[in-house]
């Protein structure tokens, strides 16, 4: 079984970026950033700052109901019909944060992630092929 979280997206970002998001930053949101954290295996030293919070937020929803269904795979794609890739520079860069590389049109080598091998992809659509 493999568990498939979407993340549909034209021109909108991925939600604000974590350093954003945490300005004037209550409990509750500090708790729930310690919270992706853990569940994505992210160590306090590694600099989120820059990583839009939604793709935080996507992933760890992929792992947490991969595990809630005792699957061993899941993957976070991200479904762009954006004609530019618009925001596909943010995907890249938290791919990065895993150690793997985000191209277009292609799933990552998985990494392991309280035993569910999770990997990533970004698919996107030109508008000529589009059937709107």
């Amino acid at each position: 079984m493999v568990v498939i979280m979407v993340e549909g997206k034209v021109e909108e970002p991925f939600g604000e970026l974590v350093k954003d998001w945490l300005e004037q930053a209550s409990d509750g949101k500090r708790k729930r950033l310690a919270f992706l954290r853990e569940t994505l295996q992210l160590e306090d030293s590694v600099n989120l700052d820059s990583i839009r919070y939604q793709l935080l937020h996507r992933t760890a929803s992929a792992l947490l109901e991969a595990m809630n269904l005792n699957a061993k795979k899941a993957i976070m794609l991200v479904h762009s019909f954006s004609p530019a890739s618009a925001w596909l520079e943010d995907y890249v860069n938290f791919v990065r944060l895993f150690g793997l590389q985000g191209q277009t049109n292609q799933l990552t080598p998985s990494v392991r992630i309280h035993e569910v091998e999770l990997s990533f992809a970004w698919v996107s659509e030109k508008a000529n092929n589009s059937p709107f």
